[in-house]
């Protein structure tokens, strides 16, 4: 018949369609706001600008390469690269820091240096502006150096002079190839650093503003969706029997046609009938007398309706002297539905109005809903 009090809740539901076609706003709503919310921070997203500058060197295998390229991509990451390229654009070096990527292209001798900036320009000038400065830094480097060379050279030169005018200019025929072929390799090998490729406006790259709003319609959508799935599973107004049964697998739902036929198939074994309804006008509640006084009579029994609660436990007895069934209408409360689930021969009829009754209505009171208890569907 109907349930145990048990297992009358399914605090999930098992409707997610229903649910979903009962809630559709909350998704759509949600959509839409995050769309917009998208495609508005990807107009405003910053602009990265890319630049990249090639380091000298004679290395060839795998190793080597990294090698170079780590150290130079160290060179270019320095202090005072930072401070020059702040300085020629009137920043910080902190500021042009924080907004600054730099990497190395794998397997290769370039490095690539990505500036981001509020505007493409802006970022653009601000790329250039640093490559500018690891090359500038680059070749003061490679020009110290060489003077360094050439200095320690010269000193050995005049250092030390041998006696014979012969071997003393073979010394210095000797350390003038040894100069020359260091200083050759000291190029070969400098890191050097040269500007490949210099950062363009045109090209620099943000976060597409279509695709975060087809972001933000995806998420705000299945955000929506989880919303109304978690907290209006069983909350808003019902719909059709079919999403009752469904969100209530435990509770009797039955077409109000069908009170007659239940009624009959109830009343031999019932003394006590309480008809009430979830929040429905009295007269709404009346209008199930005559269909339940059908099935009454169909089972060979008399009844008296009364709305005097305090008779509802009084035996009735017809003339012949046979019980009465006694029909109670009164409004639901917890204490009638307690006093119905405690009584085997008492039977519930609540009555419900699809899209009118709201779940959280019916589940006020359906943890208590006894063996024999109907949910009456209007309409």
């Amino acid at each position: 018949m109907a349930m145990s009090a048990d297992h009358n809740i399914d605090p999930w539901g098992r409707s997610l369609g229903e649910t979903l076609r009962r809630w559709w706003w909350i998704p759509a709503i949600l959509a839409l706001l995050c769309a917009l919310l998208g495609f508005t921070v990807g107009a405003r997203a910053p602009q990265t600008a890319e630049t990249l500058l090639r380091v000298q060197s004679t290395a060839q295998n795998g190793d080597g390469l990294t090698q170079a390229a780590q150290s130079a991509l160290t060179e270019l990451g320095t202090h005072d690269v930072f401070v020059q390229a702040a300085e020629a654009r009137g920043l910080t070096e902190t500021d042009l820091r924080a907004r600054t990527e730099i990497v190395t292209v794998p397997e290769s001798l370039i490095l690539s240096a990505k500036v981001t900036a509020p505007d493409a320009e802006t970022a653009a000038a601000d790329a250039n502006a640093l490559a500018a400065a690891g090359v500038a830094v680059s070749a003061q480097r490679l020009r110290d150096d060489l003077a360094a060379m050439t200095r320690d050279t010269g000193t050995l030169i005049t250092g030390s002079r041998l006696a014979n005018a012969d071997a003393e200019e073979q010394r210095r025929i000797r350390l003038g190839g040894q100069l020359a072929d260091n200083q050759s390799n000291l190029l070969a090998q400098s890191r050097q650093l040269s500007v490949l490729q210099q950062a363009q406006a045109a090209t620099a790259t943000s976060t597409s503003p279509v695709l975060l709003a087809g972001m933000g319609l995806i998420g705000g959508g299945l955000l929506g969706a989880a919303v109304a799935l978690l907290f209006g599973g069983r909350r808003g107004r019902m719909g059709g029997i079919r999403e009752m049964r469904r969100l209530y697998p435990d509770l009797e739902f039955i077409p109000a046609r069908d009170v007659p036929a239940v009624m009959s198939m109830e009343a031999s074994t019932a003394d006590r009938i309480v008809l009430s309804g979830v929040r429905v006008p009295s007269g709404a509640v009346r209008s199930l007398v005559d269909p339940v006084s059908s099935g009454v009579h169909a089972a060979g029994r008399e009844f008296v309706v009364t709305e005097d609660v305090a008779r509802f436990g009084a035996a009735q007895s017809a003339h012949d002297g046979t019980p009465e069934v006694t029909v109670l209408q009164t409004p639901l409360s917890g204490a009638i539905v307690k006093r119905v689930a405690r009584d085997p021969h008492s039977v519930l009829m609540v009555l419900v109005r699809p899209h009118k009754t709201r779940f959280e209505w019916l589940d006020e009171h359906a943890p208590q809903f006894g063996d024999r208890t109907y949910v009456v569907v209007d309409g």
